[in-house]
């Protein structure tokens, strides 16, 4: 059911790498923010993340000094503005 929802509220795949992630996703659990499918890999962490979450993460960014990156975006609102776009 939580994918569902989250699907239709939109989620976007991010990227993140720098010198202290562990401490930026610490943050993200004091905030609230949710991070799911959380995987590691050569040198940078992948993480999906609400685009509604996504707003708030800059003050944890700037405080952690970690890049984030989109690499993918899914869900309900960027299909339909992909649709409108092929119109």
């Amino acid at each position: 059911m939580v994918g569902v929802i989250s699907w239709v509220k939109g989620y976007v795949r991010i990227h993140v790498s720098g010198l202290s992630v562990e401490r930026f996703m610490n943050l993200c659990g004091h905030k609230n923010i949710l991070l799911w499918d959380v995987a590691r890999k050569e040198m940078h962490w992948e993480m999906c993340i609400s685009v509604k979450a996504f707003r708030n993460l800059r003050p944890i960014v700037r405080k952690t000094g970690t890049k984030v990156v989109i690499t993918e975006k899914c869900g309900l609102p960027f299909f339909i503005s992909k649709m409108n776009q092929k119109k």
